[in-house]
């Protein structure tokens, strides 16, 4: 048996509903983190311990494609459109998720309590290979993802 493809129809089946993007927004509305990620300079992500996206900022959403509500609830590599999310197993689940520099810096920092800054990884988007630079730190809540660089196709953001 050969790898496994991924999902053909990904973006409808890793997509919440209307009422499931309620219950998260009534939800991590009450932590206030509308507010928090807005006054942050650059694209920003703050996600729940199980690395779901509980809000991101206007800029991280555009840099990503989507609007900051389709950003709620979505994984990390839902987020960020990789191709492994696209699998049957899911983001985090997959044989290539382990070595995931994006989750390993975010498990590191929710498990360790330490930030991890100037992390360089290259992902394999549905739109083609992207290398970033981000940063993780700890935060009450869960963590806090900022985007420091992006390249698409060679272009720097």
């Amino acid at each position: 048996m050969g790898e496994a493809e991924p999902l053909e129809d990904s973006a409808t089946t890793h997509s919440m509903c209307d009422a499931c993007h309620a219950h998260f927004d009534r939800a991590w509305r009450t932590l206030g983190l509308d507010q928090q990620i807005a006054s942050y300079d650059g694209p920003a992500l703050i996600l729940d311990p199980d690395r779901r996206v509980m809000a991101a900022n206007e800029e991280a959403a555009e840099l990503l494609g989507k609007t900051p509500r389709d950003m709620l609830g979505l994984l990390e590599g839902e987020a960020f459109d990789c191709v492994n999310a696209g699998f049957p197993e899911r983001c985090g689940n997959t044989p290539h998720c382990g070595a995931c520099t994006i989750r390993n810096a975010l498990v590191h920092s929710l498990n360790t309590g330490e930030p991890r800054e100037g992390i360089e990884a290259t992902l394999e988007r549905r739109s083609g290979r992207t290398r970033l630079s981000v940063q993780t730190r700890r935060l009450p809540m869960g963590v806090e993802l900022r985007i420091l660089q992006l390249s698409l196709d060679g272009n720097e953001s």
